[in-house]
């Protein structure tokens, strides 16, 4: 008799811990669309930018210009005028491929949350 009630309320704790664990990854699932871009400009953030909206950013500190684009949820590189130009030829980035831009001349990070 002892056996079956535990057995009973082991069955209710798995059904409710399903329960909750179905809930969370809906609204995990929800948040998902969310994605931004974060740039980051000599160790201070320099802005936020939804990978929803198609925009061209522009980013100038003193002589050092980069230039970002969105478009179709993924965002690059699209021209900088340090001397190595290794930026631009870094991945897209997008909310299936995220990930991290670097120009460390310029020292401007861009990542994907």
């Amino acid at each position: 008799m002892i056996k079956k009630i535990l057995i009973k309320k082991e069955w209710i704790i798995i059904f409710l811990t399903l329960i909750m664990a179905l809930g969370a990854i809906l609204v995990l699932s929800m948040a998902g669309g969310k994605q931004v871009a974060v740039v980051t400009l000599n160790g201070q953030e320099y802005g936020r930018y939804s990978l929803k909206e198609d925009r061209v950013i522009t980013i100038e500190n003193g002589d050092n210009s980069n230039i970002l684009e969105i478009k179709e949820g993924s965002i690059w590189m699209k021209k900088a005028n340090c001397p190595d130009k290794l930026c631009e030829k870094m991945a897209h980035l997008s909310e299936d491929k995220p990930g991290v831009i670097v120009c460390l001349p310029h020292e401007l990070i861009v990542s994907v949350e």
